[in-house]
């Protein structure tokens, strides 16, 4: 099973959390566990799971998997930070599936 975080809480990044939550019948989500989810506001528990930073979820070795859910101009940002981050290396490929 892999390690899921969700990049952004909005509409999308909610329904993301639900969805790999509790997954409809017939869904992928199944093979996917929701470790967290980044945000740049603080908040509380999202249908059960916890807010982590970008560090946190960079550094966790069950997490595998990263759903980019902000507004689409800000997809770029979160590539280039988890780049800078990690450098070229196989920990990019193995954290950040875009």
């Amino acid at each position: 099973m892999l390690g899921a975080v969700v990049v952004g809480v909005g509409l999308a990044g909610c329904v993301r959390i639900r969805d790999m939550s509790a997954p409809p019948a017939g869904s992928p989500a199944p093979t996917m566990q929701v470790r967290g989810f980044i945000s740049r506001r603080s908040l509380g528990p999202q249908h059960g799971v916890s807010q982590m930073s970008q560090e946190e979820a960079l550094s966790r070795e069950d997490v595998e998997v990263a759903f980019i859910c902000t507004e689409n101009v800000l997809h770029k940002d979160s590539v280039r930070y988890v780049c800078q981050r990690c450098g070229e290396g196989h920990q990019v490929q193995r954290l950040w599936t875009l």
